[in-house]
């Protein structure tokens, strides 16, 4: 079974990884999760593409919604807590070991503040880097 089937075979919380939803039709987002899957070395986190396995996503998280899955990353940690952009980022940091240094720096007062801006403000300007047209 290949990393992307067994990933994307995971939408229900899982009790040891933190799920991390993505678009899979930008180019930007599978060029981040591909960044991420590298740093991942304990492999804590498992990718699940929104554009392939929606259904299931929609069954084990009925709350959520396709549009702003699309807009936005979407984690999900094993307790079932879910963080989005930035927020999102800041959960995967904690978990990866690698990205761990920079964790308590991405808490700073300020730093969400700008950080959040900046996440957004790259989501709505993606559309020159995905292959398929961007959902807002």
């Amino acid at each position: 079974m290949s990393r992307r089937s067994r990933d994307s075979a995971r939408p229900a919380v899982d009790a040891l990884h933190f799920q991390v939803l993505f678009d899979g039709g930008c180019g930007l987002c599978t060029r981040s999760v591909a960044w991420l899957r590298h740093l991942d070395r304990h492999q804590m986190l498992r990718f699940v593409d929104i554009t392939t396995d929606w259904e299931a996503i929609a069954t084990a998280h009925p709350s959520l919604d396709r549009d702003a899955c699309a807009v936005a990353m979407h984690v999900i940690d094993p307790d079932g807590r879910i963080t989005t952009g930035f927020d999102g980022f800041r959960t995967i940091a904690w978990v990866l070991t690698t990205l761990a240094p920079l964790a308590p720096f991405l808490h700073v007062p300020g730093v969400p503040f700008i950080g959040r801006r900046v996440y957004r403000y790259v989501a709505a300007h993606r559309t020159t880097t995905c292959t398929v047209p961007h959902r807002r």
